[in-house]
């Protein structure tokens, strides 16, 4: 949540690989992107400034990412 307070940060991501081989995102924005919307796209929930899910299927962590952020790309 640190990096929300830099200037120009509209949206934060995390991305972390767990042990059973999923990746979890947890998603922040200070901002009018509506990370609920972006985590329920891939399955999870949340509200419009705090959000998460999780991504089971066999993709690398670089592709969740870019995944991730063309979804957030095309809410800014």
């Amino acid at each position: 949540e640190e990096s929300l307070n830099l200037p120009h940060v509209e949206v934060a991501l995390l991305l972390r690989e767990q042990r059973d081989s999923g990746i979890k995102c947890s998603l922040r924005s200070n901002s009018a992107v509506d990370v609920g919307k972006i985590a329920a796209a891939f399955g999870g929930g949340g509200h419009f400034s705090r959000a998460g899910f999780e991504i089971y299927e066999k993709v690398s962590l670089d592709e969740a990412k870019v995944k991730i952020l063309d979804l957030i790309k095309k809410e800014l």
